[in-house]
């Protein structure tokens, strides 16, 4: 009863088959793999780009409403200006402090503001890091029929303060960081 090797495919069978299950199931997994990083990878761009909408719309509404107010400031009457003067006692004149996140999700970002055409100004914000990730937000300043402009910047984010302030002689709203 002795069997010939050289004909015997049981042994075979059974290695092919363990080698075929581990590579179909090292391909499912590689491919679970994959769709979880773009899945997490498509999330992060989500919430950068919100910040970043969020971030480049409150700068645009801050030097906008700066802008309506010097404008404002500067047609009214007297009376009105008395009033104004007597609310604002022991307030600096025309400037205004404000907060922005030095990081967002880890990442510094770019921030630029500059004229376009008119009274027309966009703030864009981007990530440094990836440079598709850019939000943009238009708007106008009031003030420009009374030749004050917006001084056209762009910083990177940093931590502290920043100010946005009306320098009278040469009639230009600007923002800086102040650290």
């Amino acid at each position: 009863m002795s069997r010939i090797i050289s004909k015997n495919n049981e042994g075979v069978n059974i290695i092919l088959e363990y080698l075929l299950m581990m590579v179909i199931t090292i391909i499912m997994f590689s491919t679970m793999v994959l769709l979880l990083n773009d899945i997490q990878n498509r999330t992060d761009r989500i919430v950068l780009n919100e910040e970043f909408e969020i971030i480049s719309n409150d700068i645009a509404n801050r030097l906008s409403t700066f802008s309506s107010e010097l404008y404002l400031n500067q047609h009214m009457d007297d009376d009105e200006k008395a009033i104004i003067d007597d609310q604002n006692a022991g307030r600096p004149d025309q400037e205004i402090y404000f907060d922005l996140p030095e990081l967002v999700k880890g990442k510094q970002y770019n921030v630029k503001i500059e004229h376009i055409s008119g009274n027309i100004y966009t703030v864009t914000v981007a990530s440094t890091s990836n440079s598709d990730i850019v939000s943009k937000t238009t708007f106008s300043n009031k003030a420009q029929d009374d030749l004050i402009s917006i001084n056209e910047i762009e910083f990177n984010s940093q931590p502290g303060k920043y100010m946005i302030s009306y320098d009278k002689d040469n009639k230009l709203i600007t923002m800086v960081g102040i650290g």
